[in-house]
């Protein structure tokens, strides 16, 4: 059996209330919103602040923005790769464009949406929708280390796992996969699970999640099929 290593899944942070698919600026000067509807599959745009253009470049970044903790908020370092981009006006309406992702993707929770303003810098914010969110976080500190999130709308409804992890402690460390393994054991720690884990048929693969280097930081989020709050542990492997 490879070698796992495993925290103890998943404290429940506080919930909060989220706003649909809406995307709220209030960051360097632009104010104003942006919603985007699935159904109907249109982009609402209503920013000011953004200078003299007459389009802004926008884009949908894979990760949630997280205020206060970086210097430069809407790095791809901080809020991933875009996995979309487009062009719009600051007050304008207009249906989805031709893009695999947003073809694929109904649930455009916890991305994050970026403009980049006339004059060059880049706002952003989160986007979400009028539900209440529950968070689950399992936090690692090697040889992988970082953190794994678990975010579930009101009725346990559309799981999707962010995961923000980097090796550590590695001579020439590269960028790779792992596989994320919860497991519903009542055992009393980590230990003593690992201790009495024969084999891995116990676990539930919730899927692949990269893996990044100190110096080249990676975030990932996937969409789950489906997640049961009885978790207690999550695991990923070591070899």
């Amino acid at each position: 059996m490879c070698r796992l290593m495993v925290v103890l899944l998943l404290f429940l942070l506080d919930s909060i209330s989220c706003v649909q698919f809406m995307a709220t600026f209030n960051m360097g000067g632009v104010t104003g919103q942006v919603q985007i509807n699935t159904t109907s599959r249109m982009f609402f745009f209503n920013v000011s602040g953004v200078g003299s253009c007459s389009k802004l470049n926008f884009s949908l970044n894979q990760f949630p923005v997280m205020y206060g903790h970086f210097a430069q908020p809407c790095s791809e370092a901080n809020i991933g790769p875009s996995v979309f981009d487009s062009m719009a006006e600051p007050t304008s309406s207009f249906s989805f464009p031709m893009s695999r992702f947003l073809e694929n993707n109904s649930n455009l929770d916890d991305y994050s949406l970026t403009l980049q303003t006339c004059a060059g810098p880049k706002v952003c914010t989160v986007l979400s929708r009028g539900q209440t969110v529950q968070t689950y976080q399992a936090r690692f500190t090697g040889p992988i280390a970082g953190n794994v999130y678990i975010r579930l709308n009101e009725g346990s409804s559309e799981p999707r796992l962010l995961a923000d992890l980097f090796a550590i402690g590695q001579v020439n460390a590269v960028q790779r996969n792992v596989t994320v393994s919860v497991s519903r054991s009542t055992a009393a720690n980590c230990e003593r699970l690992l201790g009495s884990l024969s084999n891995t048929a116990a676990l539930v693969n919730l899927g692949p999640v990269n893996v990044g280097t100190p110096l080249i930081p990676l975030k990932d989020h996937l969409a789950l099929t489906s997640f049961s709050t009885g978790n207690r542990f999550l695991l990923l492997p070591m070899g």
